[in-house]
This record gives structure tokens, C-alpha cells and sequence, in this order.
């Protein structure tokens, strides 16, 4: 008896292995099936952009510059690149709402740059309507501190912190905020120690150009919850 107990259990821990890891198959297709025909995961919140479409000048619908800043950003051979290199220019994507916890990547060429401050770049947590607040990561080819995390509260720019590193053109360049902590990424590693901000609380995900530099371009973008996961690549 013991035996037959035995055995009958080990059968429906079997069967139901089976069928729990086929249901998990089943969800992970179709989650990947959505995400390569619209861009976005079933059931998440996640999106991306790879550009690849006719010119748009200005970038168009989904996306919208933050109303208080004065450049604008075009679609110019399937990349993003800044209409005026001299003036700054920031857009956020309107096709989805996130949480809190969200981040903001894109693979980034530049060239040039003058200050720590200049650079194509991320944007997270930004204001969807005058106020220019949020969170703004760039980068440029300066020979030290050529990565630049800074909050901009309602106009005015405070500098976060800055990073060195070697910058390759195509190199994605990635900002998390969960909480009051945020990341700055290159690739797939971190980029010094966590930053920890607590003035803006919530908002959208987007992209960034600061002026000047001499050149360069954002491509294949993507943004979403963190909770939704959004790996690099």
C-alpha cells in the first residue's frame, strides 16, 4: 500500500510538471510573438522604436517633444538625429504608461563634444506636459567624464553624476530608475556606484539630445516598466 501511494503521487507531480511548463512555453511564445510584430510584451509594459521608416521632420506620433524645450528631433536615414545641433531637444513616448520603476535605452553614436553635458542620450521619468522635469542620462567622446546623469526640476538642471568611459559608436546606452535609486548602464554593465535622486516621483520614458556635439545619432530604443523586464539588445 505505502508503494501504490507512492507511486500515484510521483505520477501527478509528473503530470503536473508537464503541464505547468508547458503552459509557461505557451505564454513565453506568444509574449515573443507580440513583442516582435508590435514592439510591446503581452501583458507588460514595454515598447521600442527601431526607426526604420520614411523621414520624419519632426519625429512624429507616438512620440512628443517636451513642450518646454525648443529643438526638435527628425528621422533622418532610419536614426534620430537633432534638427539644430546648437539647441537642446527632448521627447517622451506617449504610446504607453509606465510605473514608476521604468527605464529608458538606445545604442548611441556621437561625435564630439565639448562638456560633460553635451551628448545624445535617455531620458526617464519625464513630465508629460510644460514643465520641463526629468531625469536625463548623455553621452559624448570626451577623453574623461563623457557621461553625464542630470535632473532637470521644472527648468532648471542640477548635474548628478558623471562617468568615464570608452564609447563605441552603436553602444547602447541605458538609464534605470526604481524608486530613488538609478543606474547608468553601457551594454550590459553598470557604470560606477548607484545614484540616488528622490525629486521626481514619476513620468514618462524618452529620448535626448543636449547641445553640442558634432555629430551622432540614437537607434533602436526601447523603454518600458522594469518590472516587464526589457533586457539589453
Amino acid at each position: 500500500m505505502p508503494k501504490t501511494k507512492t507511486t500515484t503521487l510521483s505520477v501527478i507531480t509528473c503530470l503536473s510538471f508537464f503541464v505547468v511548463v508547458n503552459l509557461v512555453q505557451a505564454i513565453t511564445f506568444q509574449e515573443i510573438y507580440q513583442y516582435q510584430t508590435t514592439g510591446q510584451v503581452l501583458g507588460s509594459t514595454i515598447v521600442s522604436d527601431n526607426f526604420n521608416r520614411a523621414n520624419e521632420t519632426p519625429l512624429a506620433a507616438p512620440w512628443a517633444k517636451i513642450l518646454s524645450t525648443a529643438g526638435t528631433l527628425n528621422i533622418a536615414g532610419n536614426v534620430v538625429v537633432a534638427s539644430n545641433s546648437n539647441i537642446d531637444a527632448q521627447y517622451y513616448y506617449t504610446g504607453i504608461t509606465v510605473g514608476p520603476d521604468e527605464f529608458s535605452q538606445a545604442a548611441i553614436s556621437v561625435s564630439g563634444g565639448n562638456s560633460s553635458d553635451v551628448g545624445y542620450g535617455v531620458a526617464v521619468r519625464t513630465s508629460l506636459g510644460t514643465a520641463k522635469t526629468y531625469y536625463r542620462l548623455v553621452v559624448n567622446k570626451l577623453a574623461s567624464n563623457n557621461i553625464e546623469l542630470g535632473k532637470f526640476i521644472n527648468g532648471t538642471y542640477t548635474m548628478l553624476t558623471r562617468r568615464t568611459t570608452s564609447w563605441t559608436d552603436g553602444d547602447v546606452l541605458r538609464l534605470e530608475v526604481a524608486g530613488s535609486t538609478l543606474k547608468i548602464y553601457q551594454n550590459s554593465t553598470q557604470l560606477g556606484a548607484d545614484v540616488t535622486d528622490a525629486s521626481i516621483s514619476s513620468g514618462g520614458v524618452g529620448i535626448a539630445y543636449s547641445a553640442q556635439v558634432s555629430g551622432g545619432s540614437i537607434d533602436n530604443w526601447s523603454g518600458g516598466d522594469l518590472t516587464s523586464g526589457g533586457d539589453f539588445g
